[in-house]
């Protein structure tokens, strides 16, 4: 099921359809060698400090919106490039730009408290364009991830396995998107956010802040408080034995 599914209204539809698709998907085993592929070319920072948890965030429908289709009228500016997909030489391709609300509350919050990492199944051109723009200010993001470094699944599934960070515990990592897909393979270690297109009034972010200071950041491992509120793992094991 599309991310596009992913809004208020149809959460609990979009997470049980797309559990169970998940639970189609191939062995894991399948795809060990390009994990560990992806995880030999990234830059891992191995300095980071060891009392920071890392907050993995995802870009297109978390962070911002980026409206191709001219279907709003509130962008916050209009961006451009060039794109690298193979067989596509397109120039100066316009990104009209909407920001989720409160997104520069939550960065300056997380900021300081975690390694900070955006991670999108989106192509590198298309994607820099929007996080410089988030970043003009205040450098963010100590790494940030493309689609080169997701599995791919099927078309509009990637898979953003946490295994490639094989110098972190994955107890110490988070996963934010608006597609349960991005962390099929560590479902306990994400968490889903609705897919923002235009809403003035989401407070996403400000519900975040609260999860972040009063279940996480003070845990042993964040895949326990998250099995425990999502329970994303139950719900997909339930679907496979009912199947």
């Amino acid at each position: 099921m599309d991310s596009s599914h992913n809004i208020n209204g149809n959460f609990d539809n979009y997470i049980k359809k797309s559990l169970k698709l998940i639970s189609l998907f191939p062995k894991e085993e399948n795809y060990i060698k390009n994990i560990k592929k992806i995880s030999n070319k990234i830059n891992l920072n191995d300095n980071i400090n060891s009392n920071k948890k890392t907050l993995i965030l995802d870009l297109d429908e978390t962070l911002i919106h980026s409206d191709l289709n001219l279907l709003y009228n509130n962008h916050i500016t209009t961006l451009y490039f060039d794109s690298d997909e193979e067989g596509n030489n397109e120039k100066n391709i316009p990104i009209p730009l909407i920001l989720r609300p409160y997104l520069f509350e939550f960065l300056n919050y997380v900021y300081e408290k975690y390694e900070l990492i955006i991670f999108t199944a989106s192509n590198k051109n298309y994607a820099d364009k929007i996080i410089d723009f988030i970043e003009k200010d205040k450098k963010y993001f100590s790494l940030r991830l493309y689609r080169d470094n997701c599995i791919f699944i099927k078309p509009g599934i990637y898979i953003k396995d946490l295994r490639i960070f094989n110098n972190r515990n994955l107890k110490n990592i988070i996963l934010i998107d608006n597609s349960i897909f991005s962390f099929a393979n560590q479902l306990n270690n994400g968490i889903l956010i609705t897919s923002f297109f235009n809403d003035v009034n989401d407070t996403f972010f400000l519900s975040l802040i609260d999860y972040l200071e009063y279940f996480i950041e003070k845990c042993e491992d964040v895949r326990v408080i998250n099995k425990e509120q999502f329970k994303f793992e139950i719900y997909k094991n339930n679907l496979m034995k009912e199947m």
